[in-house]
């Protein structure tokens, strides 16, 4: 990611955010939508989306205290589908 800080120069940045700390059920929200500049607003995106019954959280996302153990493993107990 390139910034502009003063006029006619640019600094070169970058942002990581990691995971310090995961709870013991983790609920995720897969919002499907993205902004299509050809229609001028926000439209559903319709690929599939497929996924395991078990997720491993990545050593990547992870800080430095929680990479110290293994990885964590979440099951699948259930989803929902909304086809609106």
């Amino acid at each position: 990611m390139s910034h502009p800080s003063k006029a006619g120069v640019t600094v070169d940045a970058s942002q990581q955010v990691l995971i310090d700390s995961l709870p013991p059920v983790l609920v995720l929200h897969l919002k499907r939508f993205c902004y299509d500049v050809s229609v001028g607003g926000v439209v559903k995106v319709g690929k599939h989306v497929r996924f395991s019954p078990e997720l491993e959280i990545s050593h990547d996302i992870l800080s430095a205290t929680m990479r110290r153990g293994p990885l964590p493993k979440y099951k699948l107990f259930g989803g929902l589908c909304s086809y609106s």
